[in-house]
């Protein structure tokens, strides 16, 4: 999990056993996931010496890294009803193209006809024709 970030994120071993007690707790969440994420990548790269400047620019960067993060770990969730519902309510908040990969090609036994409709829809709405029409 997560293993292409290892020069990225320091002790990604900890954040990892962190994030694998996380999926197991049906309350937790992506936005969960990804601040948690977010929040490690902080911890681990501020000394407490930095500019304000400095500070903007390693939290920049910890975010676009806890983003990227939870691309990749999207596709490693398991395929069932928890994680079914954990992406729906990840889409709801942000636009994630693998999220909505994932629920059109692996998660449809969890989505009804009228969901599938309107999941469409919002996706058209969001990416290119080239990349929804695979989904239809």
């Amino acid at each position: 999990m997560l293993e292409r970030f290892k020069d990225e994120i320091p002790n990604l071993e900890r954040l990892v056993a962190r994030i694998s007690k996380m999926l197991n707790d049906p309350s937790i969440d992506l936005e969960d996931i990804r601040e948690e994420i977010y929040e490690h990548i902080m911890r681990e790269k501020e000394t407490g010496s930095e500019s304000e400047e400095e500070l903007e620019e390693i939290a920049d960067e910890a975010l676009l890294i806890a983003f990227n993060a939870v691309d990749d770990l999207i596709y490693d969730l398991e395929v069932n009803k928890l994680n079914f519902k954990r992406l729906m309510k990840y889409i709801r908040e942000t636009h994630c193209y693998a999220a909505y990969d994932r629920l059109f090609w692996e998660f449809g036994e969890f989505m009804s006809e009228s969901e599938r409709k309107d999941l469409l829809e919002k996706a058209r709405k969001i990416f290119v024709k080239e990349i929804t029409k695979n989904w239809e």
